[in-house]
Formats: C-alpha cells, structure tokens, sequence
C-alpha cells in the first residue's frame, strides 16, 4: 500500500463525518454538516433556514462515502510506516457519543468490515514479517504486541 502523504513529525487534525444510522433515516432526519472534501470543511446547516453558520478546516475531511480503508491508505498508513522507520506514531480517536468511533477503529464483524486497529495490525505484522525474513532466514521469532483499548 502506497501512502499519499509521508510528511513526519506533524499533528494532522481528520474529521469523518458519518452517514445516518438507520433510525435516523426512519425518523427522516438530516446531517447537519454540510462537506467538502476537496476544501477540508465541514459546514454546520441551520435546518429551519438551510443556512450555512459555522465552517470548520481540517487536515482532511471524510464523509458518508467514505470507507474506512480510504481513510486508512490517506490518513493512518503513513502514521504505520513512521513508526516502522523508528518513529512515535498515534491515531487518536474522539468524539460524542454515536459518532462512529467504534466502528472506525473496530470495524463492524457483521459487515467483515476490518477497522483501523485490525488494519494497522496487519500492517505491522505484514513488515515484521518481511524484515525479520530478509534479515534472518531460518530463524523463527516471536512477537508479543499488547494493546491497551478503553472503550
């Protein structure tokens, strides 16, 4: 996986905007934010007036459409190969309650939806693997990586 951004050292500020749940389609409502991901803004929309308030920038903006492999290849792989080349590396996530954090780091398993944490993960180990083959051919290694969530 190609990495679209590899700057190091800088605090990037992603915002995903999530799609409605489906009792928020049922009750008909409407996301308040209006997105524009070319520009990094979300725009909050005064539902009465259907106007524009309040603009907000980010590093990037991702909306409904978005999966959270897009965001990951964008926003978390580089974070990856950074702390692959000796780097300290964090993905925080925060948020009000049901703004999809869980299911962007967790990913949903009645989906087969793999989240943030899996994908990193993955990659980790996917390097580890690579390296420590190169380096040591025949030699088996074991690897223990303890993670620490609060949910």
């Amino acid at each position: 996986m190609e990495a679209q951004n590899t700057e190091q050292g800088n605090i990037h500020v992603v915002v995903r905007v999530r799609g409605l749940n489906k009792k928020e389609i049922k009750e008909e409502c409407k996301n308040p934010w209006e997105i524009d991901t070319n520009n990094n803004t979300i725009t909050l929309v005064e539902e009465k007036s259907n106007e524009a308030k309040k603009a907000y920038a980010f590093d990037r903006v991702y909306g409904p459409e978005h999966t959270t492999n897009d965001i990951y290849a964008a926003s978390v792989f580089p974070v990856v190969q950074s702390v692959m080349q000796g780097f300290n590396g964090t993905v925080f996530a925060y948020g009000q309650t049901s703004s999809g954090k869980t299911y962007t780091m967790m990913g949903n398993p009645e989906q087969q939806c793999c989240g943030i944490i899996h994908r990193v993960l993955q990659d980790i180990f996917h390097y580890m693997r690579t390296v420590f083959k190169k380096l040591y051919n025949n030699i088996h290694i074991k690897i223990y990586i303890c993670i620490f969530l609060k949910l």
